[in-house]
């Protein structure tokens, strides 16, 4: 018996990735959900909260964590933005201080109407926000108290007219707060709520389907009544109503470990999914849809879950208009995700591995693009290993187009000897886009043996998932064997078949290139009419022609801008001396942007 590989060489890479794929025709292929191998980024100190979501107006996801007390005074209390540059890459994080008190809960969302994300904490008695300024950076935080013991936060429209408001939900006491954002600033509305000593969540989205946001909370750990949610309804006159309980019977365990709100069921109305339980079999994975008719939740039903799952997130992973719902578990190093099947419910679940931690806050598991695929990916706070990544990895469930590059080979035949290794190459087809060759080897027990190609065949396919195109080659063959001697050993027989296809490398053209020189860019003026660094000069900017040059207070407002900048800014704003304090610029070169800060020193 005789392996056969045909071998496409590729001597160019293009746009477009090829990869191996060892699969027979025809094109149908199902492939599930899959994630790459995690990554941990470990931040020397305990890391609570996690959060996805643009905080620098560039039009890409960036990650954001925070961290609690751990002993290290330069790394505690700090939230660490981690920005996505455009390949898709996170740089290096920028770290941003707030007051040293235990945070619990984290979230991303315009909420002061500029425009622009702001990251919103809870921590100790306040909430604290970040507000971004036009720069791409971050203001100092500012602080507004909400009562002792902040441990739950979400971020949405709350009184319907269209400004972010803030939902604060305090462990230990028996209220709610909202901060409702209007043009001065927030207003204060507080809500009865259920007490629970640590670890509830607050989520918003609409559960009723009558256009408005709604609050619900889970009472979390060391809650001592009947497991469940609690949902408040906004009434259409700016405010909500009180609580509905839609609880949940365990005899083992009174509280929830997370929840999250989405479509699971595609009816196109959003349902309220919760975890529950510690170890097998005990651990639930709860389901409270919403009514088709009226549009209240309607009786839990549950389902075997994963050890102790905690934190719970809903989203298409796979752009395919269904969400599947991931959990992480604590103490059991696994994620695990459920994906719909045909009858839109939730079965069996797969699972990948993460570092070891145990215990999850239900604000640390994020999900977002992170790596701009257009796919979804997971962010996850481990206390114990830091910020941990999960990128996703999931291929097409079927082939768009596929065309033959090669068919009906030529018919090879060959002599081996008794248990021999036989190996032997040859070029089959060379064209101008592409070169195959054929190798043959095996390890057999016989005297003599013919071996026959009767037909191969080699086929380009393109396939596409959220929004990005994945290319590969699909290698079918029909091997027809005669062997008229002794007869097989099949414990020595050794076979393969692969292919590749990759591209012979075009003609290079040489281009002109032009190195322009770099700009020499000072921090600092000292505008005090002695002659001397009197004016902002930038070295080699007359290289540059329609640059665009824009300075910025602390607050974002613009205090100097100009095309094709002359070297002539003196630290002046409507003719008037500008404060001796630090002020950020952006420049525009066209082929690139340049970002910085520039002090000005009067002596």
């Amino acid at each position: 018996m005789v392996g056969n590989m045909h071998r496409i060489v590729k001597k160019h890479i293009t746009k477009q990735c090829f990869f191996y794929c060892i699969l027979m025709f025809p094109t149908w292929v199902f492939s599930q959900i899959d994630f790459l191998p995690y990554q941990s980024i470990n931040l020397n100190s305990d890391v609570e909260v996690v959060c996805i979501g643009d905080v620098n107006n560039d039009g890409l996801n960036d990650v954001v964590i925070g961290t609690d007390f751990s002993f290290n005074p330069v790394l505690d209390y700090k939230i660490f933005v981690y920005l996505q540059d455009n390949f898709g890459n996170l740089l290096p994080a920028t770290i941003y201080s707030y007051p040293n008190n235990a945070i619990m809960t984290i979230d991303i969302g315009d909420v002061n109407n500029d425009q622009l994300n702001d990251i919103v904490i809870g921590y100790g008695d306040s909430i604290g926000i970040f507000y971004q300024n036009g720069v791409g950076l971050l203001n100092p935080l500012v602080s507004f108290y909400s009562g002792i013991s902040v441990g739950e936060l979400k971020i949405g429209d709350l009184n319907n007219d269209g400004l972010f408001d803030i939902s604060v939900g305090h462990k230990g006491s028996n209220f709610i707060k909202l901060f409702l954002q209007d043009v001065s600033g927030f207003n204060q509305v507080t809500y009865t709520q259920p007490q629970s000593n640590n670890r509830s969540e607050i989520a918003i989205a609409d559960v009723n389907s009558d256009g408005l946001n709604d609050v619900v909370y889970m009472a979390g750990w060391g809650f001592t009544g009947v497991a469940g949610v609690y949902v408040y309804l906004q009434n259409g006159s700016g405010l909500l109503n009180n609580y509905i309980q839609y609880s949940y019977l365990n005899s083992s365990y009174n509280s929830l470990n997370g929840i999250a709100l989405g479509d699971v069921n595609n009816d196109g109305k959003n349902d309220v999914v919760a975890t529950n339980g510690g170890n097998f079999s005990s651990s639930r994975l709860v389901f409270w849809f919403q009514d088709t008719s009226s549009f209240l939740l309607q009786t839990p039903i549950d389902i075997q879950a994963y050890d102790i799952p905690q934190p719970v997130e809903i989203a298409d992973f796979n752009c395919d208009g269904k969400n599947e719902i991931i959990v992480v578990h604590g103490g059991w190093l696994s994620v695990t995700w459920y994906e719909q099947n045909i009858n839109d419910n939730y079965t069996n679940y797969q699972s990948n591995p993460i570092p070891y931690a145990s215990h999850f806050n239900p604000y640390g598991l994020s999900i977002g693009d992170i790596n701009n695929d257009g796919k979804k990916d997971v962010a996850i706070a481990n206390h114990a290993d830091g910020l941990v990544l999960m990128i996703n990895n999931t291929s097409p469930t079927n082939i768009d187009t596929s065309y033959s590059i090669l068919t009906n080979t030529n018919f090879y035949s060959s002599s081996v000897i008794s248990n021999s290794l036989y190996y032997s190459e040859k070029t089959i087809v060379t064209t101008p886009e592409y070169i195959i060759t054929q190798i043959d080897s095996f390890k057999i027990n016989i005297f003599y043996q013919i071996d026959s190609i009767r037909l191969d065949s080699a086929f380009i396919t393109e396939s596409s998932i959220c929004g990005q195109t994945i290319s590969d080659t699909i290698y079918s063959s029909y091997n027809y064997q005669d062997s008229t001697f002794l007869s097989i050993d099949t414990n020595l027989i050794s076979t393969s078949i692969d292919s590749v296809l990759i591209e012979i490398e075009p003609p290079v053209i040489e281009p002109v290139i032009i190195v322009l020189p770099e700009l020499v860019i000072p921090n600092t003026i000292t505008p005090n009419g002695d002659g001397i660094n009197d004016v902002w000069i930038i070295d080699n900017i007359e290289f540059y022609p329609n640059n665009e040059l824009e300075i910025f207070n602390r607050n974002g407002s613009s205090i100097f801008k100009s095309i094709n900048y002359t070297n002539n800014w003196n630290g002046q704003y409507n003719g008037q001396d500008l404060p001796a304090t630090t002020y950020y610029y952006v420049i525009d070169l066209g082929s690139k942007i340049l970002k910085g800060d520039l002090s000005i020193i009067r002596e």
